[in-house]
């Protein structure tokens, strides 16, 4: 079967008795979506082995985000965990994802602790415990906003130290504010940790610098890029929406 493209549009000939499988799908889970009955098109996904990831998750622990602002970040971040299949046993087992949650605040040249690791791939099992820990530990830690030390440390300790590393590698920055560091340093971590394979989605909240997130995140940007000004409700859970086609595409 060849197909015609237009270059703005792609026409699919449809074999003459209607029955074309790509074409029932797109008709009944894309055009014919009803956001009433979102899981009509539902339907159980069996990823191959070869598909799973490690993400880690930067969260933007400064004085840049109020009280009430971090209360909402913490109910995205553990809204987002739901997109990904956990490994049951992620010490041993080579199948399923696994999920890291570092805050990067505050940075002190004299010490190594630049980022607060809440917890590492290995040490839950499932999301409902993911959850307990960000509502019951994850405190705000008031400093400065340091990303490019954050992401230096999750890919030259975090990552390298952890067992079983997954084909996919994930970075997932929260970032809400001005970033205080020089912009080059900025830059130069972000291009290391691409140039090692890491994929960088980036989720920038209130006042941060376009440019400084451009540059922090993967191409193409409208991918991998979401950039909301200050939280309102029905702006976070556009980014977990978002989320979901994100993750199909990595695997």
């Amino acid at each position: 079967m060849q197909f015609d493209n237009t270059g703005t549009f792609q026409v699919l000939p449809v074999p003459p008795n209607g029955e074309y499988e790509p074409l029932e799908r797109l008709r009944h889970c894309t055009l014919c979506y009803d956001k009433c009955f979102p899981n009509t098109c539902k339907k159980e996904i069996f990823l191959p082995e070869n598909s799973y990831m490690d993400v880690a998750f930067l969260l933007d622990n400064s004085r840049n985000i109020r009280s009430d602002e971090f209360k909402d970040v913490k109910a995205l971040v553990s809204s987002m965990f739901d997109n990904f299949d956990i490994a049951s046993d992620p010490v041993t087992s080579d199948s399923g994802d696994r999920i890291a949650l570092l805050s990067y605040s505050p940075w002190d040249g004299r010490k190594k602790d630049v980022v607060k690791t809440e917890f590492e791939f290995t040490t839950y099992e499932n999301q409902a415990l993911m959850k307990r820990h960000i509502q019951t530990y994850l405190q705000q830690l008031n400093g400065e906003s340091t990303i490019g030390h954050a992401l230096l440390w999750t890919v030259e300790d975090l990552f390298p130290r952890t067992p079983k590393l997954r084909k996919h590698r994930v970075i997932f920055v929260v970032s809400a504010g001005e970033n205080h560091e020089r912009k080059e340093f900025l830059k130069k971590m972000a291009l290391k940790a691409k140039c090692q394979g890491y994929v960088i989605f980036v989720i920038s909240l209130g006042s941060t610098h376009k440019e400084d997130m451009e540059e922090l995140a993967s191409h193409p940007l409208d991918h991998h890029l979401i950039q909301l000004g200050r939280i309102h409700k029905p702006n976070l859970d556009y980014v977990v929406k978002f989320l979901k086609p994100f993750v199909y595409s990595v695997r």
